[in-house]
């Protein structure tokens, strides 16, 4: 709800109050990367904000005129970057110019797009509804320490095209990446994921990188390239599982994913913000969860639009 709202009252320049932030969770409050996104919009459009301290559970936020340039944001832990450049994406679609912005942080952490989807998923999406964007990731960050950097550059927007996202076309490949930490290249803790993923989809082709890293960590992540958009599925490690339930995990639930049809479950939900903006779109999705009604509604808010939630279709157009 916070990151919808910030981004969309940049780009519509409404202002909004937000109450009860994260009231039923143990630790209310904004943590630190919501607020370093509160404060990364406040900078990206100027604007007059009440309430941005942690663990504040209440937020006013009063947008000015949004200015492109170069910025550097440090969320100060492991809290994620990918979160928090999707928040800051909309603000910077401009006509004329590019937009930079560094971000540091966690690179890939629970409950967050991890940075495989990021790129290769997310972006590409972004790219085929005509938002073009270059990503550089410097250092990779898992929890608790973090550091992970990446750079994102946002280019000059001249509108959208189609936001159609119903069929696939034909699957042109499938890739699986195997992510993980030096300190775990001894165990082959990357190999063994993909060995595992590769016992389930044999045709993927695998692609294993070791990285330098603070906190030890690794993720698995598949990337199905279909003629018309990517999708794909992901698991963290935890010291809990061993890298061949890894493996096995995300190796199922891509065979899942692929006899299905549409985008990815998060995708859909990443991309609800840009049909709202174009004011019309499909989306076909395996489920319309709750976080996607809970995200329609907050962009009805802001934007003169009506979407529809079917079974597996998100559809938008003009009120």
């Amino acid at each position: 709800m916070l990151r919808t709202s910030l981004s969309l009252s940049a780009i519509t320049q409404q202002s909004f109050t937000i109450k009860n932030i994260r009231g039923q969770r143990e630790e209310g409050g904004l943590k630190p990367q919501h607020l370093t996104a509160v404060k990364a919009m406040q900078q990206l459009c100027h604007a007059d904000v009440v309430g941005a301290q942690l663990g504040s559970k209440e937020l006013t936020f009063i947008p000015h005129a949004v200015e492109g340039g170069d910025f550097i944001f440090d969320i100060e832990t492991a809290g994620s970057t990918t979160l928090l450049l999707q928040t800051l994406i909309p603000a910077c679609l401009r006509e004329t110019l590019a937009t930079t912005i560094t971000v540091k942080g966690g690179t890939d952490t629970l409950w967050c797009p991890p940075s495989i989807h990021f790129q290769h998923i997310f972006l590409e999406a972004l790219k085929r509804i005509g938002i073009l964007c270059s990503l550089e990731i410097k250092k990779y960050g898992f929890y608790p320490k973090g550091w992970g950097e990446m750079t994102l550059t946002i280019f000059p927007f001249d509108g959208f095209h189609k936001i159609d996202f119903t069929e696939r076309g034909t699957l042109e490949r499938l890739q699986v990446y195997g992510l993980a930490s030096e300190a775990l290249q001894q165990r082959r803790v990357a190999e063994r994921m993909v060995q595992e993923f590769q016992s389930v989809l044999p045709e993927s082709q695998a692609v294993i990188t070791y990285v330098k890293t603070l906190s030890p960590g690794c993720l698995l992540h598949s990337v199905a390239h279909f003629q018309n958009y990517a999708v794909g599925e992901g698991l963290l490690g935890d010291v809990r599982l061993r890298a061949e339930q890894v493996g096995k995990t995300v190796g199922l639930k891509t065979k899942q994913l692929l006899e299905g049809k549409g985008v990815d479950v998060h995708l859909g939900d990443q991309l609800m913000i840009y049909l709202g903006i174009a004011g019309k779109g499909q989306v076909v999705v395996p489920e319309v969860t709750e976080h996607m009604r809970t995200n329609a509604e907050i962009i009805e808010q802001f934007l003169p639009v009506k979407f529809s939630l079917e079974k597996h279709m998100i559809s938008c157009r003009k009120r």
